[in-house]
């Protein structure tokens, strides 16, 4: 009975992430299954605002929800928009978020570096003394090659920074150079 529960689930889910059932449609019970709402998430981060009180308490819910679509992080409340485990989590899928954080984590060396490990561009909202951090600019365009737009002028002239922006994105460097 399990396993044919676990494969109902499993079903019920794909076909919300394909658009062939809405999450309203669904019985109760089956509305406050995570992977049934995760997959409404990702298709459509307005579903966000359905979800059961006893999702939106569950941290590890909400870090999965805001891996799926970065979209869901404009409707947390704001004690957890400044939170940095949620705002790394929802910058995976846009970096823009941010324009939220609080600028103390801009300013922290460590947090800035892991975000730009995971969204190169993210380098842009750092704090202007972490824009001219070396090996910062180099996680950042490690990640993404246009980061180095946002580097100090100085890095931006680095030829070891420019490699590596250039393996990432050779385009964006040819620009930037003919500038």
């Amino acid at each position: 009975v399990a396993v044919k529960q676990e494969l109902a689930c499993r079903f019920i889910a794909s076909e919300v992430a394909l658009g062939r059932q809405t999450l309203q449609s669904l019985p109760q019970e089956t509305r406050e299954d995570p992977r049934v709402v995760l997959a409404a998430v990702q298709r459509d981060a307005s579903h966000f605002g359905k979800v059961s009180e006893e999702l939106r308490a569950d941290r590890s819910f909400l870090l999965k929800a805001l891996a799926k679509n970065g979209a869901v992080f404009q409707q947390l409340p704001p004690e957890l928009r400044r939170d940095p485990e949620m705002l790394l989590a929802g910058l995976k899928n846009d970096c823009r978020i941010l324009k939220e954080a609080p600028s103390n984590l801009l300013c922290d060396r460590d947090f800035v570096l892991r975000a730009v490990s995971l969204a190169g561009n993210a380098l842009s909202y750092a704090a202007s003394d972490l824009q001219q951090d070396r090996s910062l600019v180099l996680a950042a365009v490690s990640n993404d090659g246009s980061a180095l737009r946002h580097a100090s002028p100085a890095l931006k002239k680095d030829p070891t920074i420019q490699r590596v922006a250039a393996k990432q994105n050779s385009s964006f460097l040819r620009r930037l150079v003919e500038q």
